[in-house]
């Protein structure tokens, strides 16, 4: 889940049997105005047998069952029901057994010629009804299409995604190594700055001593040697100044290193978690935000939460639901689940009955995760 948006995850579910559906309809749509065309065409055939020698009915009967068992989609589940009627109520196909004329072991040419004529007088008209019933190869191919489709383009994103999250990471370890860089030329400036102070004490305790000899021997001003040990006892004092403030950002570096030290092992550690989820639990998927209020609970609420899990992955009927939290129509419901007493988990079950758990946290974060799910059901 790092690497996908749940928006995109959400459309890749709903899509493919959506995209499935419409498919369907319009394939049998098109094929209701394809076959009627063709049936129009071929249900009377040759009009010469017709003038005696074949009636109608029969001609009609052979002609379609002709074409409807060439068709190979039927057996790839396609339904195909076809209607011959006249204006005035006589069926043509599918026929049924005319007591009074099919009894007759043969009949007339003339008669059969004028009963012909008669039929086609009344203006045949052809109802047709295709339906691709479900679970048939032909649908089941069409769905499964259309999900490999979405699966590679989920592939694509999934692979991009972990693309970029490894240029952060690269950006990241570059910017770590130039502060690191950055804190040794300080200690580098700080070795200088001691060496320049020590040597300065030096100079110091060599003027002191100078000092005292010439005033031993009386060759120097006593006030123009106070003011030179005032002049560098200034520069002491701004050494000194300087030398905290490059302790201030020494300090300030290992600050902010230890900030992204932190940072990287707990998106080290969300990465861990959601790959333990994924392996386990095949039948739900986690959140982003369930995974960092699971990392953020105490090892026993970790436990406890884990065996709810555990629970909704196996069977979440038997799963114990304390309130609906959202809900209205024309949206699944996200439900609520307390564990360990102060543990709250919230899910909801897609119309596929897919299982996401959707946010974990305790009765002190309770109001962050309603404001959470509230902006989920709002969209």
């Amino acid at each position: 889940m790092k690497y996908i948006s749940f928006k995109i995850l959400f459309f890749c579910i709903l899509l493919p049997p959506v995209l499935y559906v419409i498919t369907v309809q319009s394939l049998e749509r098109y094929l209701n105005t394809k076959y009627l065309r063709e049936i129009e065409q071929i249900y009377i055939g040759d009009i010469d047998p017709l003038k005696g020698d074949v009636r109608l009915k029969d001609a009609v009967k052979k002609n379609v069952d002709s074409y409807i068992s060439r068709n190979p989609l039927i057996q790839w589940g396609l339904s195909v029901d076809v209607k011959i009627v006249t204006q005035k109520g006589t069926s043509l196909y599918p026929g049924w057994f005319d007591v009074e004329k099919d009894s007759v072991l043969s009949l007339d040419s003339t008669e059969i010629a004028r009963e012909n004529f008669q039929l086609m007088e009344e203006s045949p008209q052809i109802t047709l009804d295709v339906k691709l019933e479900h679970n048939t190869m032909l649908s089941n191919a069409v769905l499964a299409l259309y999900i490999i489709l979405f699966l590679f383009g989920l592939s694509l994103y999934y692979r991009a995604g972990i693309q970029k999250a490894q240029e952060k990471e690269i950006e990241k370890d570059k910017k770590i190594d130039e502060l690191m860089e950055h804190k040794t030329d300080i200690y580098n400036q700080m070795e200088k700055l001691e060496q320049q102070r020590d040597q300065l004490a030096l100079d110091s305790e060599t003027i002191k001593k100078d000092l005292e000899t010439e005033h031993m021997q009386a060759s120097r001003n006593e006030d123009e040697m106070f003011n030179e040990i005032v002049d560098l006892e200034k520069k002491l004092e701004k050494n000194k100044a300087s030398r905290n403030k490059q302790q201030e950002e020494i300090d300030d570096l290992t600050e902010r290193i230890k900030r992204y030290e932190t940072r990287r092992k707990k998106e080290s550690k969300s990465d861990a978690i959601n790959k333990r989820f994924k392996a386990l639990y095949k039948n739900l998927s986690v959140a982003d935000r369930a995974v960092s209020g699971f990392i953020n609970l105490t090892s026993d609420l970790q436990i406890k939460c884990e065996e709810i899990i555990h629970q909704l992955n196996e069977n979440s009927d038997l799963v114990q639901i304390k309130r609906k939290v959202f809900g209205r129509k024309g949206m699944e419901t996200i439900l609520e689940v307390i564990f360990g007493y102060r543990g709250r988990l919230y899910f909801q079950k897609t119309k596929e009955k897919k299982i996401t758990v959707l946010a974990v946290g305790t009765k002190n974060t309770q109001t962050k995760d309603l404001e959470f799910l509230s902006g989920l059901s709002s969209k």
